[in-house]
């Protein structure tokens, strides 16, 4: 959300759709009777162009208009599908777009018209919702131009308060690969220079073209943070995307299409310091966004977002940040509710704004731009973890509070990530493995918090002695940020082996091992025989591949196994036993 904290949002609920609607059906006017007055209707399948083409009709009705006259409800309905609609017969439509999915912008020629049409679709059984686009405001808390890049390592207190700075220099001493976090804003002093060329060109939806500039301040301050959090990094980039005009105003179409752009152009990390009232459309917009993790701003009304249904600090795709201020404590305009994934600082918070200059901010949308530049440094250092993952490392990396409907998780420290591994968080897979002539590697866990580590990126596994019968070990030693080294013992056992049994005349039973004593791993094995129908089992030790048991009694069965074992460092290691063997009757 804005850190303008006395900012207004009026936006529409989506209204679900329960009956059906056709149409062109009856009690239905059709307007359009020649093919010269018949509306436009476009299908884009590539989501950008969707964007763009859908982005016009905003920019078109507004054109030449002063700002307040954006305040009254465009002729224009969003309209998330369940199946195939036909727009064609409305009255007034002038032209409809269609991502090729289930998402649709219509423009009307009057409100009228777009009234009348709302009316209608809100019983086609083929929408889910409709809504009108609305026009979000704000107002911005600027407290002056009071410092230079120059006066202090970073910006504010808040890098250094969630250790994010620490974190971007672990990063930096291991290497690193790239990375777009994108800004959904009012655009980005690219040329700033406090950015060293960071910020990358991308798109503005308020006016159709490539030109990015930020004439409100407020993308300019967020997107400083996110550089602010990661100086050491120079492999993450910014991706301005402009949805607010001059006045921090924008539509939520612009919005919903600005995510979506964003995911499109390669941001792993969307963050979007904007919000509302409850918007089906927008909604749909970040749920379509699979691979990229979106952070927002929960809001500065101080009010539930459970109640208000706050968008799209509700939806639980996305991660929701509160505001806390310099001492900890969740600030007093921050919005609240079981949404808030986690807090991070947004009170006084100094960061960049047009022209070449730096202003301090207060709002959750300082707070979110925070935990975007450190989602975005788990991507670059974990690969392409999802979005669950991100959320959950971020967790573990908070300091807990009493209330989680006000800090979630708890405030964000990256510092808690620097962990010690210790034996509780260690686990072997199994604890006993048999000969086989090659390197025995039991798969090795660690756990920490409930969440498991990486392998080759928090710690790595180093073998001992695990090629022989004998006592083997697992050594675990942290990694990045983690410390510690954990030993664990397994044991190599020799392989099972089995028997074939050969009855000879005098009382004679003949025992042949099916295999070799160097192929089993073994020197001796332990062979128990008893006559069967009897209990007591009788053992003798042999390292010969035959044995041959004596003086047992005519006409009887006798039932065999035999286990393989050897000693090392005075101690027996014995695999399992074989299947149990039943002879023939004994002869004479």
């Amino acid at each position: 959300m804005f850190n303008k904290i006395l900012g207004t949002v009026i936006l529409s609920a989506a209204l679900i759709v329960t009956s059906v609607f056709m149409p062109g059906g009856a009690g239905m006017e059709t307007a359009y009777a020649g093919d010269t007055d018949a509306p436009e209707i476009e299908i884009e399948k590539d989501d950008i162009s969707f964007c763009k083409k859908a982005s016009e009709l905003s920019e078109a009705e507004n054109e030449g208009q002063p700002a307040a006259d954006k305040q009254e409800k465009p002729a224009r309905l969003l309209i998330v599908c369940k199946d195939d609609i036909d727009l064609s017969g409305y009255n007034g439509l002038i032209k409809a777009v269609f991502n090729g999915n289930d998402m649709c912008v219509a423009q009307f020629d009057s409100l009228e018209n777009a009234r009348k049409a709302y009316d209608s679709l809100r019983s086609d059984e083929n929408i889910e919702s409709v809504e009108f686009d609305e026009v979000i405001q704000s107002e911005t808390v600027r407290e002056g131009n009071v410092m230079t890049a120059q006066s202090i390592s970073h910006l504010s207190w808040g890098a250094a308060r969630i250790g994010a700075d620490k974190y971007a220099d672990y990063l930096t001493s291991k290497g690193h690969g790239t990375i777009k976090v994108a800004v959904v804003d009012s655009g980005v002093q690219r040329k700033h220079p406090f950015f060293g060329g960071r910020v990358l060109s991308g798109y503005n939806f308020v006016d159709g073209n490539t030109d990015v500039t930020d004439e409100d301040g407020h993308g300019t301050h967020v997107a400083g943070i996110i550089a602010d959090c990661t100086q050491a990094l120079s492999g993450l980039y910014i991706l301005p995307v402009r949805v607010l005009d001059e006045n921090g105003e924008g539509y939520t179409s612009d919005i919903a299409h600005g995510i979506i752009y964003a995911e499109e152009k390669g941001a792993k990390v969307i963050n979007v310091s904007i919000g509302g009232g409850h918007s089906n459309y927008m909604d749909r917009a970040v749920y379509n966004c699979r691979k990229a993790c979106i952070v927002c701003a929960a809001g500065n009304e101080s009010h539930s977002i459970d109640w208000y249904y706050d968008c799209p600090a509700h939806i639980s795709e996305a991660i929701t940040v509160a505001a806390i201020d310099r001492d900890g404590h969740v600030a007093d305009y921050s919005n609240f509710g079981k949404a808030i994934d986690i807090a991070a600082p947004g009170s006084d918070i100094n960061s960049t704004v047009p022209i070449n200059a730096y202003e301090v901010y207060s709002g959750t949308s300082m707070a979110a731009p925070h935990v975007s530049a450190c989602a975005a440094m788990l991507k670059l250092n974990y690969g392409n973890i999802g979005r669950k993952k991100v959320e959950k490392t971020l967790a573990r990396a908070a300091n807990r509070k009493s209330s989680t409907k006000y800090y979630g998780s708890g405030v964000l420290n990256m510092k808690k990530l620097f962990r010690k591994i210790k034996a509780p968080s260690v686990r072997i897979a199994y604890k006993k493995s048999a000969f086989s002539n090659r390197r025995k590697t039991p798969k090795a866990t660690v756990k920490i918090n409930g969440i498991n580590l990486i392998k080759g990126k928090d710690y790595s596994v180093k073998y001992v002695n695990n090629k022989k019968v004998g006592k083997a070990k697992v050594i675990i030693t942290g990694r990045g940020t983690y410390s510690g080294k954990v030993t664990r013992s397994f044991r190599i056992v020799p392989r099972r082996t089995t028997a074939k049994l050969y009855v000879k005349k005098g009382g004679k039973l003949k025992i042949r091992i099916a295999r070799k004593v160097s192929a089993c791993g073994g020197r001796y094995f332990e062979i128990k025989y008893k006559q069967k129908g009897t209990s007591r089992w009788h053992t003798k030790i042999t390292s010969k591949k035959t044995l041959v048991l004596k003086r047992l009694k005519k006409g009887k069965k006798y039932r065999v196994k035999l286990r393989a074992y050897k000693k090392v460092n005075g101690k027996r290691y014995f695999g399992k036993w074989s299947p149990v063997k039943t002879s023939r009757p004994i002869r004479y």
